[in-house]
């Protein structure tokens, strides 16, 4: 947070254009912090729904009065080009444990809709997300939907290339179409 692209390209040596698209996400996940159902409007659920959120699934679960984050989980059996860490388990009611031995089945994919509220506590200065999703989740306010669509986790210039090499081939097969 408050740092640039360039910045974080310098910091971590990954390819500014995925940097690029990650801060449009995140970009987009701040413009929704204050909104709910009734002040979301259909500009931004057709959003929502290109970042992989579909607003029949957003409109039918997300409830401020019951939760405070609303993420997607990819299953690590669709993570086919790069692989993930199985950071949570869903339980009932679409509720999610952290699993500390990174054994779960999901990966956490850090696209998430927050209530406001979850920041009046956070800590001062940098932190983890990390913190706020544990606190959710102890009060049973963290809440997940399996993630539809696809999901890469680039750990690594191995991971970067792969996926960089997928999209390319998916994009001269819509050209040849």
């Amino acid at each position: 947070q408050g740092m640039s692209v360039e910045e974080v390209h310098e910091m971590t040596k990954i390819d500014p254009w995925f940097l690029e698209q990650l801060k449009e996400v995140v970009d987009f996940q701040v413009s929704l912090k204050d909104k709910d159902l009734e002040t979301i409007s259909r500009e931004d659920l057709d959003q929502a729904k290109r970042y992989g959120l579909s607003d029949n699934r957003l409109a039918r679960l997300w409830d401020s009065k019951t939760m405070d984050i609303l993420t997607l989980m990819q299953p690590l059996s669709r993570m086919a080009l790069t692989g993930g860490t199985g950071d949570y388990d869903f339980r009932a009611n679409g509720r999610v444990e952290r699993n500390h031995d990174k054994q779960g089945a999901y990966m956490w994919t850090n696209i998430r809709l927050n209530t406001p509220e979850i920041y009046r506590e956070a800590p001062e200065g940098a932190f983890s997300f990390l913190t706020l999703m544990d606190r959710a989740q102890k009060q049973g306010r963290l809440i997940a939907l399996e993630h539809e669509g696809d999901w890469h986790h680039i750990s690594s210039p191995r991971d970067l290339e792969a996926v960089q090499a997928a999209f390319e081939e998916e994009e001269r097969g819509k050209a040849a179409s």
